[in-house]
């Protein structure tokens, strides 16, 4: 067949292997799976443009199939039935004899599994369609029963067991379970599957763990892939002139190989308005989706959409809640220039502190450790840099005594200053990534049993402010000593950039640059450091770093350059929050104390379990503070908000009184119920709904829940509430159709648990 037939057919020749199944459910990219499964051949021909993606997960996982079969070999000697020596592959024949029971062996290590009728049929695939050979890792026999059961395991270099690996699973299952019945052969296939993966203790190989799990629904969900999703990727046409594959970049992209081919479409010489709408930062699949069911698929297009009202009634939940957000950076990108989204308020982050604490943090996934950790301290008396370069177990734990006791060191001293001298310095901490902070959490917990460790984590629990939990008054609740902000939830939050597909730290501070008044410091890594929508070390840098085929110097001097980007852009985002008519950044913070309810040096177990439970409220109260936020129409679509209430009427009684209010068409799916106590009744001003020591002057329930047929629902707000002054002004200055009721933070147990906490240590 020539080239130009190959080209132009309608039908296409696919071939799916196991590696694509799982791939499928890994990325749910079409475009992804209807390139893997066409022949090489026709991918050149086109041409599609490859990228090589760096193998270091895949030579590890390698190195880790060879280290769980040698251990298995020591430990069942002659039970492994494997390839001849130089070979692939286990002989055919060999394998054949090994399912009849021909052959001693409990395990088939890299056994061939061929499609079948039987499998064809069970698929439904149609002509041009096929099921590659695949190598199962381990085929597992008993024998003890009359009937013998077969089973599939795949080792994964892994310490988490995902959906998409027991997919992979289910879809070996599928193929063995054809060859069985088309064989001939007497047994059964096991109801579950198995992954063996890392073993759970740190650092390098230390063996494997078995997860079992139920086959039958995943190979129901790999049976409904073949016969929804593969007919659909069998009629898209790829030509070199029409590509008809969906396709969606966002930042797994970064670990495929026809990356460079997708990116052709959001990048010069293209102009910037032709983009596809993929080049949106936090553009996700599913709002792509709804965009082109709008004929919007540009981001030219979608910078002169509206994307509210009726435009959007019938499109997904994403468009409604971050469409004029999705509006505004397309036309940035359009633009090339930055702007603030505008009604916009965050408690992420404080308008200005006097000692600046900023972190970086890199992992290594397949080692299970910390690679780096920074620390840059900002204060009156000047700059003060730690940085520890991690090469194995050992020395993350003296990184994390090094770069701790540099933050411990300087709270302390802010706390001293403080109560000795009322010096009124407000400290906080700065990420940039939200995985940073989850990464520097999972190494302190891997150290806790260290008590160096363990008294420095108790240490940064204390920075909540002095007995908070004991004080009763209610406008002091401690909200104003929340310790620490990722900066780039609050730009992912805020802010509108000419920048593509992520908010990584180098494209925000690159584009900023061009920003009136520019930031003063961007970050700008070496090539081999540079990612496409990350700033953090990538896994090839982490292996480098381990086998010492990378100088740590050059891996510094890549930590001081974010550490130095992420101060810069601290002091940017203050600046302009301090130039908006309105502040945006509401959490003010109150001069730095250390809590002192118990002594970290001192600490037993009940301070620990304390500690848990100031940390959990806290959390608890950010994640809602977050939430209130946001402005009323996304909140409303997150089903949080009664949004532009009319009230009709009033009528007080005996102990409350009671609001009649009409609710709009679009507030009847809100989720709030006369089961929820902690409500707030305002004007939507944020000064109200951000302020948890205002909340209880505005305190409010559900009397009666929303009466669909009248659309109306009433409110009970107690009477010494509703004649209190700042209720009464709100009364008498609000209009009537301007009301909203909003879900705010209520957690009664944590100062039940902490009192009972603090008598059993007495006793």
């Amino acid at each position: 067949m020539t080239p130009s037939k190959v080209q132009e057919r309608k039908g296409m020749e696919m071939g799916f292997s196991p590696t694509s199944i799982k791939n499928w459910y890994q990325y749910r990219c079409e475009r992804k799976t209807v390139y893997e499964a066409m022949p090489s051949k026709d991918r050149a021909q086109i041409p599609i443009l490859e990228n090589l993606v760096h193998r270091e997960w895949a030579e590890f996982g390698d190195a880790f199939e060879q280290q769980v079969v040698a251990d298995l070999r020591r430990r069942e000697p002659g039970q492994v039935l494997e390839p001849p020596p130089g070979e692939k592959n286990i002989e055919a024949a060999s394998f054949l004899r090994f399912l009849r029971r021909q052959r001693r062996e409990t395990y088939a290590y890299q056994p061939v599994l061929r499609e079948t009728p039987v499998l064809r049929a069970v698929l439904n695939l149609a002509e041009g369609l096929k099921v590659r050979d695949g190598r199962a890792d381990l085929i597992i026999v008993t024998r003890e029963a009359p009937t013998p059961e077969f089973a599939v395991a795949d080792v994964k270099a892994t310490r988490n067991v995902t959906l998409f690996h027991r997919a992979q699973v289910a879809f070996y299952s599928l193929i063995l379970r054809g060859m069985l019945k088309e064989l001939g052969v007497d047994g059964d296939l096991s109801e579950m599957g198995q992954v063996w993966r890392l073993a759970d203790e740190e650092g390098r190989y230390q063996g494997w763990k078995p997860e079992f799990f139920p086959l039958r629904n995943y190979e129901s969900m790999v049976e409904d892939f073949f016969r929804r999703e593969v007919p659909v990727f069998a009629s898209r046409r790829v030509t070199p002139r029409q590509d008809q594959t969906r396709f969606h970049i966002y930042f797994k992209c970064e670990q495929c190989q026809f990356l460079t081919h997708c990116r052709k479409a959001i990048e010069e010489p293209l102009p910037s308005e032709s983009w596809d709408v993929s080049a949106v930062p936090g553009m996700s699949s599913q709002a792509k989706r709804a965009l082109e069911g709008l004929h919007v698929k540009t981001t030219g297009a979608l910078s002169r959409s509206r994307l509210t009202g009726g435009a959007t009634s019938q499109a997904n939940w994403a468009l409604r809640t971050r469409g004029e957000m999705y509006t505004a950076r397309a036309r940035s990108i359009v633009e090339g220039r930055s702007t603030r989204l505008e009604e916009q308020y965050s408690w992420l982050m404080p308008p200005e502190v006097d000692t600046a604490i900023h972190l970086v943090v890199d992992s290594d996934p397949i080692e299970g450790r910390l690679v780096t950790l920074g620390c840059m301290v900002e204060s009156a008396e000047g700059r003060k840099e730690t940085i520890r370069i991690i090469t194995d177990a050992e020395s993350e734990l003296t990184a994390l005594e090094a770069v701790l006791g540099q933050v411990v060191a300087t709270l302390a001293s802010a706390d001293a200053l403080n109560r000795e001298q009322q010096a009124g310095i407000r400290a906080h901490i700065y990420t940039y990534e939200p995985t940073e902070a989850m990464d520097l959490q999972e190494a302190l917990g891997r150290r806790l049993s260290h008590p160096g460790v363990r008294a420095g984590l108790l240490h940064l629990v204390r920075m909540f402010p002095p007995e908070d939990l004991l004080v009763r008054e209610p406008e002091y609740a401690g909200v104003h000593h929340l310790p620490a902000s990722v900066v780039r939830s609050l730009i992912d939050q805020h802010y509108a950039l000419p920048v593509v597909v992520s908010h990584a730290l180098h494209r925000v501070t690159s584009a900023l640059l061009q920003a009136s008044p520019p930031i003063e410091k961007s970050y700008e890594p070496a090539t081999e450091f540079r990612r496409e929508f990350s700033s953090r070390l990538s896994i090839d840098i982490c292996r480098r770093l381990s086998r010492g085929a990378l100088d740590p110097r050059e891996v510094e001097a890549d930590v001081r350059k974010r550490l130095e980007a992420l101060s810069a852009l601290r002091r940017w985002l203050e600046a302009d929050n301090a130039r908006a008519k309105t502040p945006f950044l509401r959490l003010r913070k109150q001069p730095f104390l250390f809590q002192s309810q118990f002594d970290p040096l001192a600490a037993t177990d009940l301070d620990v379990l304390q500690a848990r439970e100031i940390l959990h409220n806290r959390s608890g109260l950010l994640a809602e503070l977050t939430e209130l936020a946001r402005p009323a129409p996304i909140r409303r679509e997150r089903l949080r908000c009664f949004a532009g209430l009319r009230l009709l009427k009033e009528w007080e009684g005996n102990r409350d009184c009671t609001l009649l209010f009409t609710v709009p068409d679009e507030c009847r799916e809100v989720e709030l119920s006369s089961s929820d106590f902690a409500l707030i009744l305002s004007d939507d001003n944020p000064d109200i709904r951000l302020d948890p020591s205002l909340w209880p002057a505005f305190h409010a329930r559900i009397s009666e829940d929303l009466d669909e047929r009248k659309g109306t629902i009433q409110v009970r707000v107690r009477t010494s509430v509703f004649r209190g002054e700042r209720f009464q002004r709100l009364l008498k200055g609000n209009p009537r159709d301007n009301w909203f009721l909003d879900r705010t933070f209520s957690d009664p147990n944590t100062e039940r648990m902490t009192e009972f906490l603090t008598f059993l240590a007495r006793e």
